[in-house]
């Protein structure tokens, strides 16, 4: 998220106020077809650590289940916050609200978490005792959204205050925000990893094949030009259906192996390939930084056919080793 500049004070510096911010971390639940509330697990993305990718438990998905997401966070410390040296007035009280966005939705909307304000007893000691603890839960229904999710979790005036002659400066108007405490960023369609795989549903088209829509690779992003499509509709989708006992793990290896050979090499058959492979650092986000990624972080051998596809084969042997 872009950074913002207040013309107010702002909590731009938690520290400047004493504030401690304690956050417990965002949890991930659906309800199955049972009803019954499932836990789903995230992770960093590989192409981008801002960014959190759900681990798919091969049921779940976002055009079919609904997704609810809580955390928890504890203030310590706020009475900082308030009076001339902070950002409201001395009798405002303060919410905690999470504003969330889809671009690929075209949805936003927020939600209010509670609200927090001082007391004359709380000036009663010298060490800053204040301490709330809130509750965030953030629950969207199945369809409604795609894409990346972005949560910004925020500090706002939720009841202005009657400022004294040393808090004119202060913001005093409902509504407004003043900082931010947490952001978090979750994808839900793809995998966000190295390996963009989509599930796909067409009767005319085979179990899996691949798409490499780039027109330059050393500029045109790997994440929106590459797609490895496993297709559902195909008769022998249930041997690579994690959720199915006839899974095959083999065959699912053998599956993203080729298909990740399918990618180097159609950037092999490009004019493109020597600046692909040489010394110049790459675009970030580009196909070529990522087939470079694929020679230098993980070590493959691309100088030929057959060795990118040994070492392809050993690299998803162990990653989706028991």
């Amino acid at each position: 998220m872009a950074s913002k500049i207040y013309l107010y004070p702002s909590l731009s510096d938690e520290e400047r106020y004493g504030l401690k911010v304690l956050k417990k971390g965002w949890s991930l639940y659906y309800h199955n077809s049972e009803e019954e509330l499932t836990e789903l697990k995230y992770k960093p993305a590989e192409i981008d650590s801002s960014l959190n990718c759900i681990e798919t438990d091969g049921i779940w998905d976002a055009d079919n289940f609904d997704l609810c997401m809580s955390n928890k966070i504890v203030l310590n410390h706020y009475r900082g916050l308030f009076g001339p040296a902070g950002i409201a007035c001395r009798n405002a009280k303060l919410g905690l609200s999470v504003i969330w966005s889809s671009a690929d939705s075209r949805q936003r909307g927020s939600i209010k978490c509670g609200e927090f304000g001082v007391c004359d007893s709380d000036y009663n000691t010298e060490a800053d005792t204040t301490s709330v603890e809130m509750q965030i839960d953030v629950d969207f229904l199945p369809a409604k959204i795609r894409g990346d999710v972005e949560l910004s979790t925020v500090i706002y005036i939720a009841e202005p205050g009657t400022p004294d002659k040393s808090e004119k400066h202060l913001a005093n108007e409902a509504g407004l925000i003043l900082g931010e405490t947490d952001s978090f960023v979750l994808r839900l369609d793809g995998t966000g990893t190295l390996f963009p795989v989509f599930e796909v549903f067409d009767t005319d088209r085979p179990l899996w094949y691949v798409d490499c829509d780039w027109l330059d690779p050393l500029s045109d992003s790997f994440e929106q030009s590459v797609s490895i499509n496993i297709n559902k509709a195909h008769k022998n989708y249930r041997y690579i259906d994690q959720t199915q006992k006839s899974f095959c793990k083999q065959l699912l290896i053998e599956v993203m192996s080729a298909a990740v050979c399918c990618i180097v090499e159609e950037a092999r058959n490009s004019a493109y390939w020597d600046q692909i492979t040489g010394d110049e650092t790459q675009e970030h986000g580009s196909v070529a930084e990522a087939i470079r990624y694929f020679q230098d972080a993980l070590g493959w051998d691309l100088s030929s056919p057959l060795t990118l596809s040994e070492s392809a084969r050993s690299f998803f042997d162990r990653r989706m080793a028991d």
